[in-house]
């Protein structure tokens, strides 16, 4: 599998386990300022449709269940 950046890795981390929207990670991670939410939404949709950020979203999730 492709390293992810650190930028993609905190969003997936952001979503997987703090449980936030994909908006709200895309902020989070990429640092974005208050009046560029609307790309920050149209960004967050876009990176959810990529099969290695699902992925690593996907082992994230696996790794906390298996905690519990």
């Amino acid at each position: 599998m492709n390293k992810l950046s650190n930028k993609r890795e905190s969003f997936c981390r952001y979503i997987a386990i703090d449980g936030l929207t994909p908006t709200e990670a895309y902020i989070k991670a990429f640092d974005v300022t208050s009046d560029r939410k609307h790309t920050a939404t149209e960004a967050g949709s876009r990176l959810m449709k990529l099969a290695t950020i699902q992925q690593q979203i996907s082992t994230l999730q696996a790794g906390i269940s298996d905690k519990l």
